[in-house]
């Protein structure tokens, strides 16, 4: 019974003037809580922004990609931060269809960040307007483009691309705009045979990827370049003709003969008049008279006649003059 009566008196001491106690200790708390704002500091740092998209849709408008995060805490805490306790996104996984939107800004912090106490973050802005398409992908086919060209004499066949076409993913929009993959310049200077060599694709449009690590195999069949020559005037070596016998002068003879050469452009620009020659075989005339005689050409390798050409040559034979005789002997 006695200690019934001493607990009322306890109940009793802390019921009277109750408000005032009450007063009292909302003013110890406001006070306590005062003093720790007084001793906090305040500290903004910059964050890069980026953006979380493992679904359908992605942005495809430009945004700052750097966010303000205003911290207060004690001076020691606020030393001890970085960026690198700090992560701002932006979430746009849980969208569902294509659109603008003002997507809030989401902070994560690293776990020696949450054993800091009292500490006050504010993040500027917090919410980015974004456009979000969703993804699609399409193959593409390539085109090459080559610098420089071939030296002299040699030119391009044919090329090809292995792959042919490479798969392109990213926004619809850009996708459906990129209607062929060009690539980066292949060199062609110095090569004078067929080659192989892995060139870029050049891809100026952030909004897509490109498979395969944007890169094909390009073969470039090259060979010499072929033409033709024209050969004129080349005259005719009447070979083994019986020295009583001699070719009468005749117009035809005396212009010579003229032929083209089918061959290599490397080949063919090396020539002069000298490295062809055209004979006919005498051998069998026996008296004077007209004759048809077989053309017979020395012509380098590599090369070929061009068609049609003169196969054979009238000639008249007469008897040599004694003059001639005499300049033979």
């Amino acid at each position: 019974m006695k200690v019934r009566l001493e607990n009322f008196k306890v109940i009793d001491k802390i019921i009277v003037n109750w408000p005032a106690k009450v007063i009292c200790v909302l003013i110890a708390l406001l006070l306590y809580f005062f003093y720790n704002l007084s001793r906090l500091d305040s500290k903004t740092i910059s964050v890069p922004l980026d953006i979380k998209s493992d679904g359908q849709f992605m942005a495809v408008s430009s945004f700052q990609k750097h966010v303000r995060v205003n911290l207060r805490a004690s001076p020691e805490s606020l030393a001890q931060i970085s960026t690198r306790d700090i992560e701002a996104v932006l979430d746009i996984n849980n969208y569902t269809h294509s659109g603008v939107f003002d997507v809030p800004v989401s902070l994560s912090f690293s776990p020696d960040f949450y054993l800091i106490d009292p500490i006050e973050v504010h993040v500027t802005p917090d919410r980015i307007k974004l456009q979000i398409e969703d993804k699609t992908f399409s193959y593409k086919n390539i085109q090459v483009s080559f610098a420089d060209s071939l030296p002299d004499g040699y030119e391009m066949v044919s090329y090809t691309v292995n792959p042919s076409s490479l798969k392109v993913t990213g926004a619809r929009s850009a996708v459906e705009q990129t209607t062929v993959l060009f690539t980066n310049r292949l060199p062609l200077s110095g090569h004078t045979r067929t080659f192989s060599a892995p060139v870029q694709i050049s891809s100026l449009n952030s909004l897509i990827s490109i498979e395969n690590n944007a890169e094909v195999i390009v073969t470039v069949e090259i060979q010499p370049q072929r033409t033709h020559r024209d050969f004129t005037n080349i005259p005719v070596n009447f070979n083994s003709l019986n020295p009583n016998l001699k070719v009468s002068d005749d117009v035809f003879i005396t212009r010579g003969i003229s032929f083209t050469l089918l061959g290599e452009k490397i080949t063919l620009d090396k020539l002069s008049d000298d490295s062809v020659s055209v004979s006919a075989d005498c051998q069998e005339i026996e008296h004077a008279g007209e004759y048809e005689l077989k053309l017979q050409y020395s012509i380098p390798d590599k090369t070929k006649l061009y068609e049609p050409y003169p196969e054979t040559v009238t000639v008249k034979i007469e008897a040599a003059d004694a003059s001639d005789l005499e300049s033979d002997s």
